[in-house]
């Protein structure tokens, strides 16, 4: 598991769309607004994550199809630490 938790760290992102998925399951626009992120950055993140196995893709073919994103029992694991995390930078700043 190191391997991941570094590999979190290093991608730019990661850690602001688990931790806006650690609130609640989320549709791809909710995550841009949540995020303020750009939709090709959160394509390509999601994209890590559900390959990584943090984040599921679940589909409900409607109509309309809707799409939702959550974290993965795994995922949940890193909200915490990244949770610490957030609160020691925004004590430094």
């Amino acid at each position: 598991m190191p391997e991941r938790g570094t590999w979190l760290l290093s991608r730019r992102w990661a850690p602001e769309i688990l931790l806006a998925l650690g609130e609640e399951s989320r549709r791809f626009n909710q995550l841009m607004r949540v995020t303020q992120l750009a939709d090709r950055q959160v394509t390509i993140r999601l994209r890590e994550l559900i390959d990584d196995g943090l984040v599921e893709r679940d589909v409900d073919p409607g109509p309309p199809i809707k799409v939702t994103y959550r974290l993965t029992q795994v995922g949940h694991r890193y909200i915490p630490a990244l949770r610490a995390l957030q609160e020691v930078a925004s004590q430094a700043s």
